[in-house]
């Protein structure tokens, strides 16, 4: 029973600090008076966004301190060679597809480029994501997925990865691309923590994702650069965008997969001439 609770712990831990992240949210934005969509024209997205990650960081600080008798540190706040180039090829990957899916939409006559791009909202938005990936990258990653990746890597997959998913669908339809999108970037940020042990890869990524389909977009409350041609239907669009990330996200995959792999091999084939 002992046992059982034990493993409960960083699950319920997890919900427990959501919830108050969720209602410390909900409670700004009511104050605020902000709309339920993100509209980063809105300077005031920031502070909710702000304030709402700091208490999640505090939140996940005490439970590694007091339930778990840890530093936050363990969940890897360090920077060392292998997170730099992995992170590096990582994002190399995002942004040079991203780029490519961008000349493919205007030179196909899908979008065009604003006539008057606002610099403002794109970085009230760069720092709005800075935040949000803060927040759900601590609480995600290097809380919740970090303990249970101790007792089994597949079970904390199994865990983290849904439990990450499903506060994505509190405002929004289960619509497949979607699904899909989601899913395949979760699990690259995932993959790139566990090769790195460091949860600011996690967040670098994760930020760089969030800008590149905000820039992609075509809303005026996103920070788009980019304006939809009217005989192009918005749904179509968007799921030609989100599949398309997962083609950008399993490149990445394949790519740090192979690099941590080749790497790895490398050092065992010289620990063991050294050995010898």
């Amino acid at each position: 029973m002992k046992k059982v609770i034990f493993f409960l712990i960083p699950l319920f831990t997890t919900i427990f600090i959501f919830a108050i992240s969720l209602v410390v949210m909900l409670s700004l934005q009511s104050m605020f008076s902000l709309p339920q969509y993100t509209d980063v024209r809105n300077v005031r997205f920031v502070y909710t966004i702000a304030i709402t990650a700091s208490i999640t960081v505090v939140f996940v600080g005490l439970a590694y301190r007091f339930i778990h008798r840890l530093s936050i540190k363990k969940m890897g706040l360090h920077w060392n060679k292998q997170t730099s180039i992995l992170s590096l090829v990582a994002i190399l990957i995002i942004i040079t597809g991203f780029i490519l899916y961008t000349v493919y939409v205007i030179s196909n006559g899908y979008v065009s480029i604003r006539n008057n791009v606002e610099y403002v909202p794109i970085i009230i938005m760069i720092i709005l994501y800075i935040g949000v990936s803060i927040n759900e990258e601590v609480l995600f990653r290097g809380y919740l997925h970090r303990f249970y990746r101790e007792h089994n890597i597949v079970v904390a997959y199994l865990i983290s990865i849904p439990l990450f998913l499903l506060p994505h669908f509190l405002n929004r339809d289960f619509e497949f691309s979607y699904i899909v999108a989601l899913l395949s970037a979760t699990f690259l940020i995932t993959l790139l923590y566990d090769l790195t042990r460091s949860i600011w890869s996690s967040i670098v990524v994760h930020t760089i994702l969030n800008i590149a389909l905000s820039l992609l977009s075509t809303g005026d409350n996103s920070g788009s650069i980019l304006s939809l041609k009217s005989t192009i239907n918005i749904s179509k669009y968007t799921e030609f965008i989100r599949y398309g990330e997962v083609i950008i996200n399993a490149v990445a995959i394949i790519a740090i997969s192979l690099i941590y792999a080749y790497t790895h091999i490398k050092q065992r084939k010289e620990l063991s001439q050294n050995y010898n």
